[in-house]
């Protein structure tokens, strides 16, 4: 049996992990550093992409975003 992908961060869980603003987390979105697609008119960030993010602390500490 195949496993469910991971289902995609909402910027308000993203931020929340990363311990940064939203409003910060949105700047990342709309300058690149943080990886993201739309879904209507909201965003999603891949879990994946962000946790590497996290990992290699580009995010969270004011690097990026």
């Amino acid at each position: 049996m195949s496993e469910k992908p991971e289902q995609p961060y909402t910027p308000k869980e993203a931020a929340a992990k990363a311990r940064v603003n939203i409003k910060t987390l949105y700047e990342g979105i709309h300058g690149g550093t943080v990886p993201a697609f739309r879904v209507n008119k909201t965003f999603r960030i891949p879990r994946p992409a962000f946790d590497a993010l996290l990992r290699n602390g580009e995010i969270g500490d004011g690097k990026a975003a």
